[in-house]
């Protein structure tokens, strides 16, 4: 499950001195999300901005879920995140999907070596 190393990182970024809404946990799922108990805490605790993205991925191009609507992958990440490309982002999941965030990561502008993709298979 991709969230779970993601879950330790917020963990570990929210303890270091930074400004509220510095860190921005996007996380995507089908049915309900994994660890929300401890997810809600640290947005409370710490000014985590969690963005939740619920539902089945739109279409075999999206990694979106279905729940955002008609807005583009990139347009909407650009919207969420408008600074994303002066950001570190780690991405884990399965390695189709983080192609495709990958692919709009860059669209957006972030550079390559600001990428730090975990995958994985089924």
């Amino acid at each position: 499950v991709g969230i779970a190393p993601l879950r330790a990182l917020a963990e570990e970024l929210t303890t270091e001195p930074r400004a509220p809404q510095d860190v921005v946990y996007v996380e995507r799922y089908t049915d309900t999300p994994l660890f929300a108990r401890e997810v809600d805490a640290l947005a409370r605790e710490s000014g985590l901005r969690v963005l939740h993205l619920p539902g089945h991925r739109r279409g075999p191009d999206s990694w979106l879920g279905s729940g955002v609507g008609a807005i583009s992958d990139l347009d909407a990440l650009r919207a969420w995140v408008p600074d994303i490309a002066e950001r570190d982002v780690y991405v884990c999941g399965p390695a189709g999907w983080t192609d495709l965030v990958r692919r709009d990561l860059t669209g957006a502008g972030v550079p390559p070596h600001r990428i730090h993709l975990e995958t994985f298979g089924w």
